[in-house]
């Protein structure tokens, strides 16, 4: 079963290879070009691949960092933008991380599509970060009823800028041969939702749209009181092309080694089936003997087979 060690994990990595030879020496057989690997690096990291001696199956947009950039970030841009000009701009620097994917064979793209801006105010930001340590509490619940009914209200906009996007963009990835993943995110304003994301991939069922599911991020919605990471990944098991992997610590304290925090990865064991790319993503600074004991529970508990989405729990 092959796991790949995203390179957002490495600080500040002197060269490719040392990127490579880490990842191989903890265990991993892949790796994800995460949006803060600088451009530099590459090149060394696809010599590698080209000799088989590593895999890279997924980008993370927007990697690796732009040149117009200083510093790499997921949401330099986003597709479901309602400014048009920015909602352009964004569909134009997804197309750029395509060829980036592209010419170094990787199978999918993970993207942040967007957030409804507005639910930032000081009254309705129940990010679960805050809300999880107050979910059952009366203030919290009167929140998030104003929260979702504004972000109800603005919505529409916002998924009309989107499609507008996806319809523009899926061509390009169909032509290339690399899905587009829209991933899922630890808070209450991110775009799309678990069943917004659901609507999504039936509509454009056949395209090269999928989901990229984060069991991290899952948790702190679920600690945050917004259903559960088991149930919404088995709700989306069919749409799902790669999930990211980390561990959770308290109600928000996310992108930990697996084993470190609470997480019941034995709940979502489905992904071990062979249709999923899975990607530890832990924070950087992760002590590298606590990615080791991490990947070997994954691969105790999730059994080496080939598993249907039909035979999913």
């Amino acid at each position: 079963m092959r796991f790949a060690l995203s390179t957002s994990w490495f600080a500040e990595p002197a060269s490719g290879d040392e990127v490579v030879d880490k990842a191989l020496e903890l265990g991993f057989d892949g790796l994800e070009i995460g949006y803060r690997l600088g451009a530099a690096l590459v090149p060394a990291i696809a010599a590698r691949v080209g000799r088989g001696e590593i895999a890279v199956q997924s980008v993370h947009a927007f990697g690796p960092v732009p040149e117009d950039v200083k510093a790499g970030h997921p949401e330099l841009h986003h597709i479901a933008d309602t400014d048009e000009d920015k909602r352009k701009l964004a569909v134009e620097k997804v197309l750029g991380v395509l060829e980036s994917a592209r010419s170094i064979g990787a199978l999918a793209m993970v993207l942040h599509a967007g957030r409804v801006k507005e639910v930032f105010a000081p009254w309705a930001w129940v990010h679960g970060r805050i809300a999880a340590e107050h979910a059952r509490g009366l203030v919290f619940r009167i929140r998030r009823k104003r929260m979702e009914a504004l972000r109800a209200q603005l919505l529409p906009a916002y998924m009309d800028a989107l499609r507008k996007s996806l319809d523009e963009l899926l061509p390009s990835f169909s032509g290339a041969g690399v899905d587009l993943c829209l991933e899922n995110l630890p808070s209450w304003d991110a775009i799309p939702q678990p069943d917004e994301a659901a609507t999504l991939m039936r509509d454009y069922s056949g395209s090269a749209l999928r989901c990229w599911y984060d069991i991290g991020h899952g948790q702190v919605m679920e600690n945050a009181g917004k259903g559960t990471m088991a149930g919404a990944a088995r709700d989306l098991a069919d749409y799902i092309r790669g999930v990211h992997i980390h561990d959770v610590c308290g109600p928000a304290g996310d992108h930990q080694a697996p084993g470190m925090g609470g997480i019941d990865f034995a709940s979502v064991s489905f992904f071990a089936g062979p249709q999923y790319i899975r990607v530890f993503e832990p924070a950087a600074g992760i002590p590298p003997q606590d990615l080791a004991s991490g990947l070997a529970l994954l691969k105790r508990i999730w059994p080496d087979e080939q598993i249907s989405p039909g035979q999913r729990p």
